[in-house]
């Protein structure tokens, strides 16, 4: 099921602006879904975000380009479906890596600011799954965790 736009608009391209008049956003529908490259800019009018839907449905590249704050994400979709998503610090470390396993479920790790690995596990369905390790900074196992639909039994 794609997602609706939250009021009624016509078909075709549109774009938002903020009150002060710089552009907000742009984006297309097509049978009142999100259909095509949706891009927002901040009010310095600089891109935050670009993201592909296909009829309603997240489907391609989608990234965001980061700021001072929070720094740059990219990922791919298919049809709705996360395919792999990378997060960046500000600095240009990878900190969180997220990889669509064949059978659906998801590969997630985290990452220290030094590159080493924090923490990896499988999710499914938004809930972990399996077992869950953590590292030290230095690359020691501190803990391994084994979870049933997201609760922890051991």
């Amino acid at each position: 099921m794609g997602v609706d736009v939250p009021y009624q608009l016509p078909d075709g391209k549109h774009e938002e602006y903020f009150e002060s008049g710089e552009r907000f956003r742009e984006f297309s529908l097509k049978d009142g879904l999100y259909d095509g490259v949706e891009r927002e800019w901040v009010k310095s009018g600089e891109l935050q975000y670009e993201r592909t839907w296909s009829m309603g449905l997240l489907d391609g590249p989608a990234r965001r380009v980061g700021d001072e704050l929070l720094g740059p994400s990219e990922g791919r979709w298919d049809h709705g479906h996360l395919v792999e998503y990378t997060e960046w610090n500000t600095n240009g470390q990878v900190i969180r890596t997220v990889e669509t396993l064949p059978d659906g479920s998801q590969r997630n790790s985290w990452y220290y600011d030094n590159g080493s690995l924090r923490l990896q596990g499988i999710m499914i369905e938004g809930e972990r799954e399996g077992i869950w390790k953590e590292w030290t900074e230095d690359g020691t196992i501190e803990s391994t965790k084994t979870y049933d639909h997201g609760v922890r039994v051991h």
